[in-house]
């Protein structure tokens, strides 16, 4: 145990020259403590005595840690770890308090103590130090620990209560409680501590299970860890060899390996495994809002642990709703990637692969995006394919990930639900089989045409890496065919009656009145709209040519399709001409933009 710390503990006087009796008792406390620990270095571990000391120094300090006082914090936590090394189950209780402690916010006694030098190093080593107690503790202790750095990171604000349950804090005149959440997570990040919390966010997706297992193979699998074979005898007891050597010196070093894991090493059941990974996903999507934290958790490979919580939830339940939480995490991370490596001018070459394991990313999404289309009819399946699209469209930036877009299968596919409505089922061969019903996806509510955007926009960002085998399944695709029929649509027809959002809030009152024959509007060549005509229109034109009864235009007969062009209609421009106006010229912009990137390559 190191004791080269500088306790600093001589009092500090503020601008009066008095010094506050709290801070002048945490003093003595903090003297008493470490005397306590110095003195017993030679006298060994005491356990009862040393959970007397540590619950006495944590009741005084029951208001939570001054700045000042973090260098004595720091040492105080490097004790506990060695006494949870040795005996976890004893000093438990004593580190609970101490996470209770440590989620209440830092205090400092003069104005911007925090941003003084040595304030912003020794919270940074707090934050270090706090962050090892991960490595020494079972998973429910894990959890803890995960709850304390959420509650840290929100300001010292725990936020699973209710706002009404929060009790404010009133200042007292001679002390501030450090609540700023950018100054906590720009710390969190400058420290290990961000680093630390990627990789226990990676063994919660790691351990997370659904199953449990039984006794047999619990006890292989703690075996094999500690890399020993058990073999079972005749009587099913098991007996343990060693796998290297058979040297007395190295049993003796593995039985103590053994002895001293067993301790604090569980094996934990589903609704454990799932709280741990539910608490650690939590508090990285509260981290992920900082812009610079989110993309070094990116770097961190923290993708892969939300793909294996992805991958592990929607085989146990599609619908799990966690599912889309971890899709927002990978949103957050990835994009703030991006951002910062647009912001650094980083040049995503064709052989950088350190933000996620792209082949299982694109295997679990491209299974969690098929099931949204097969058998996501609801709102929130439809919002979860959108957002999986997303994603895929922030990975396929990298050129690294393209090949796995062709392997999977997964191009073919996005090929398929850019164009299958418009061109009908039977104009191309080579359609990903089944395909969705056609309510699932190609209906003209926003939902479904942003889902169309999001293909189109995935489909292109594919193609910039100029991939062979893609630009050949593109070029034989009837997709380009797709785009010029939006092209050819016109959407300057003024006989098409097109209330969208814009022209609705434009509209006077007149206009639905007339719409509903309630009033009848006498219009002339020059202000002849269909939202201004009556629809008693033969009476207005009677009365327009004077008496003499009624003139009427002769109306155009219907034109007759054939059974087989009005098959053609329907499957093809039927979709395009039922698009809003607004909707129509949106997508025709889409469209056009699409062509004029992508249809010079092939």
């Amino acid at each position: 145990l190191r004791m080269d710390f500088d306790l600093n503990l001589t009092a500090q006087s503020d601008s009066m020259g008095t010094v506050s009796p709290v801070k002048l008792n945490l003093m003595k406390v903090h003297e008493d403590i470490m005397e306590y620990f110095r003195n017993q270095v030679d006298s060994g571990i005491a356990i009862d005595e040393d959970n007397i000391a540590f619950d006495h120094w944590m009741n005084e300090n029951n208001e939570g840690f001054y700045i000042r006082d973090l260098a004595v914090v720091v040492t105080v936590i490097e004790i506990l770890i060695g006494r949870l090394y040795a005996d976890f189950s004893s000093f438990r209780g004593s580190l609970e308090k101490l996470l209770t402690l440590c989620s209440k916010p830092l205090m400092e006694l003069k104005a911007n103590e925090r941003l003084s030098v040595k304030g912003l190093e020794k919270i940074e080593i707090y934050f270090s130090k706090l962050s090892e107690l991960w490595e020494v503790s079972d998973t429910q202790t894990k959890i803890k620990i995960s709850h304390c750095f959420r509650c840290i990171a929100n300001g010292g604000r725990d936020p699973t209560i209710l706002r009404c349950e929060i009790q404010e804090w009133v200042p007292d005149g001679y002390r501030l409680k450090v609540t700023d959440k950018n100054f906590i997570q720009k710390l969190l990040r400058e420290s290990d501590a961000l680093d630390t919390i990627v990789y226990e966010f990676l063994v919660s997706a790691k351990i997370l299970n659904y199953d449990s297992p039984s006794d047999e193979v619990t006890k292989d699998s703690f075996s094999s860890i500690q890399g020993v074979v058990a073999i079972s005898d005749d009587n099913g007891e098991v007996s343990e060899e060693q796998k290297l050597s058979n040297s007395t010196h190295e049993q003796a070093n593995l039985k103590k390996i053994m002895d001293m894991t067993s301790k604090y090493m569980s094996f934990d059941t589903p609704v454990v495994t799932r709280e741990f990974s539910q608490i650690m996903l939590d508090l990285c999507l509260d981290l992920s809002e900082d812009p610079a934290s989110a993309a070094r958790m990116c770097s961190g490979k923290i993708g892969d642990g939300a793909i294996m919580i992805i991958d592990k939830d929607s085989k146990f339940d599609p619908r799990d709703h966690r599912i889309s939480f971890t899709v927002e995490l990978l949103w957050n991370v990835l994009e703030h990637f991006l951002d910062k490596a647009k912001e650094d001018n980083f040049y995503l070459s064709p052989d950088f692969e350190d933000v996620m394991n792209f082949e299982q990313a694109i295997h679990v999404l491209q299974n969690v995006l098929n099931y949204t289309l097969l058998d996501g009819f609801r709102l929130s399946d439809k919002e979860l394919r959108n957002e999986i699209l997303v994603i895929l469209a922030m990975i396929a930036k990298f050129p690294y990930s393209v090949p796995y877009f062709m392997e999977s299968g997964l191009f073919n596919f996005l090929i398929t639900y850019a164009c299958i409505e418009e061109v009908g089922r039977d104009s191309w061969f080579f359609f990903s089989k089944p395909v969705a019903n056609s309510r699932n996806f190609s209906t003209i509510s926003d939902i479904d045409l942003e889902f169309k955007k999001e293909v189109w926009f995935t489909i292109s960002e594919l193609l910039r890496a100029n991939d062979p085998d893609a630009l050949l399944c593109f070029a034989s695709s009837p997709l380009l065919s797709c785009m010029l029929m939006y092209l050819e649509q016109d959407s300057t027809e003024n006989d098409k009656l097109s209330l969208d959002k814009s022209s609705v809030d434009l509209l006077p009152l007149s206009s639905f009145l007339s719409l509903n024959g309630d009033l009848e509007a006498s219009t002339s060549s020059s202000t002849k709209s269909n939202l201004h005509t009556s629809m008693n229109g033969a009476d207005d034109e009677a009365k327009r040519n004077g008496s003499g009864g009624l003139r009427l235009k002769q109306q155009e007969q219907p034109k007759i399709l054939t059974p087989e062009a009005d098959g053609k209609k329907k499957s093809g421009k039927g979709f395009v001409e039922s698009l809003p106006l607004y909707k129509l010229r949106e997508f025709q912009l889409l469209a056009a933009t699409f062509v004029v990137h992508n249809a010079p390559k092939v």
